[in-house]
């Protein structure tokens, strides 16, 4: 028979949660994520934050509730502000996802479209068709390559401030495909893009003045943009920063211990840390049988093989003459 488990009779907020967490993860009764999504709405709704958090997780999943993204993010956002540094991690990881499905959904949508298609929105001034036909000529698998015309239509929709054509415009420039390489030019298009919020374009800028490529080294100029993409999750300026921090070039400590992202990074350090610690105890442990095994083989089992190895030795020698004496009387 399943026993139940009791919470107190009072409806409070922790035993709301409480209730939810059972349900959620069947303790006691079956597993019911409705009921759980239930619970801790009621709990969420008086304020209790990991009940917010679990709620906004439940959503995001569509478990026990309709999948809704904005009520995900709506409970992860509010958990996250009372400081709850997992409803954090999980909001930025919804925020990804969905900009990558946006992206995609988008791209695909052009993809799909013919050529004169695109090409007739392109004229009409749709700057995401324009910057899909700079794309199609710049990369030359849908339709012959042709640099020019890449320019040409990523300019257009640069001047319509698209962020994705001005950062194009930017590697253009910077790379020299189809015109002469001008850093200059380049940083303008990635500032451009980069005031818009493009992280890419950020990181850019970052490395450029980081390594003083076409620019007057700058240490400054790098870690504001790098702090800027690494604020929305770019990997790679993250890791840059932390580099630098530890060089003691301009990233400030205040800085990392207010992000979220660097919390992160130190705890995998630690984990990793702590992994290798965990690693050369084993090995040290492995060593040291080996030692004291070769030591009780060298002090112990080796003198008692030599040991047996003389008394067997002289009991066939007397054995031996026995035989001898025995055999010259006899004779």
């Amino acid at each position: 028979m399943t026993k139940t488990l009791q919470f107190p009779q009072k409806e409070s907020i922790d035993s709301e949660y409480n209730w939810g967490k059972v349900y959620l993860g069947g303790i006691g009764v079956p597993k019911d994520h409705q009921e759980a999504a239930k619970r801790f709405r009621v709990a969420s709704e008086q304020g209790h934050t990991a009940a917010q958090y679990n709620l906004g997780v439940l959503c995001a999943g569509g478990r026990g509730v309709p999948k809704d993204s904005k009520e995900a993010v709506k409970w992860l956002k509010i958990a996250s502000e009372k400081g709850n540094a997992t409803a954090k991690k999980q909001l930025q990881e919804i925020f990804k996802q969905d900009l990558t499905t946006s992206r995609r959904d988008d791209l695909q949508k052009y993809h799909q479209t013919s050529y004169t298609e695109l090409l007739r929105l392109a004229k009409q001034g749709d700057f995401n068709a324009q910057y899909y036909l700079g794309n199609f000529f710049e990369d030359g698998q849908e339709i012959p390559q042709n640099h020019q015309e890449a320019i040409h239509w990523f300019q257009l929709a640069a001047k319509q401030s698209d962020a994705k054509a001005q950062y194009s415009l930017g590697n253009i420039c910077f790379y020299g495909r189809g015109l002469e390489q001008d850093y200059n030019e380049a940083i303008r298009w990635w500032k451009l893009a980069a005031e818009q919020g493009h992280p890419d374009a950020q990181f850019n800028l970052g490395s450029i003045y980081y390594n003083g490529q076409g620019v007057e080294q700058n240490d400054q100029e790098a870690v504001q943009w790098f702090q800027m993409a690494a604020k929305q999750g770019d990997a790679k300026a993250q890791y840059n920063l932390r580099v630098m921090y530890y060089e003691g070039r301009g990233v400030s400590k205040d800085f990392l211990e207010d992000s979220n992202w660097w919390t992160t990074l130190i705890a995998d350090q630690e984990d990793e840390i702590h992994t290798i610690s965990r690693d050369e105890q084993d090995v040290k442990w492995t060593s040291f049988k080996i030692f004291w095994s070769y030591l009780l083989l060298i002090l112990v089992v080796m003198p008692y093989i030599w040991f047996m190895e003389s008394v067997v030795g002289s009991i066939t020698t007397t054995t031996h003459w026995e035989k001898c004496i025995k055999k010259a009387r006899t004779s």
